[in-house]
């Protein structure tokens, strides 16, 4: 499921945070706590636009939000970001997937 930003009214470093976050908390709620946020398949789609972009945006993406921790990221690596965030980040993004868990 690649996201359409269609009239999205932001810059190219803010959209990569976003599916940086995106990609996160999918990948914390899998790993970390045993649930499913999103298909496989559409899990895929989403991490592969955010290599695409990341790659075709490199400068963008080294300003994102969580470029320290996504910079070597690959559609197979998902299983270590979590362990690659800072501890505020790792609290922070914890709590969004605890929401979307329980929104789901």
């Amino acid at each position: 499921m690649r996201f359409n930003f269609g009239n999205v009214d932001w810059d190219m470093t803010t959209k990569i945070s976003f599916l940086q976050r995106r990609v996160i908390v999918a990948c914390i709620a899998y790993y970390q706590l045993d649930e499913s946020v999103i298909s496989d398949t559409d899990y895929k789609e989403l991490a592969e636009q955010l290599i695409e972009y990341q790659t075709a945006y490199s400068e963008d993406a080294a300003k994102s939000t969580y470029y320290y921790a996504m910079k070597d990221f690959d559609v197979s690596t998902g299983f270590d970001v979590y362990d690659k965030l800072n501890d505020y980040d790792k609290d922070w993004l914890m709590m969004i997937t605890r929401i979307v868990i329980g929104n789901k």
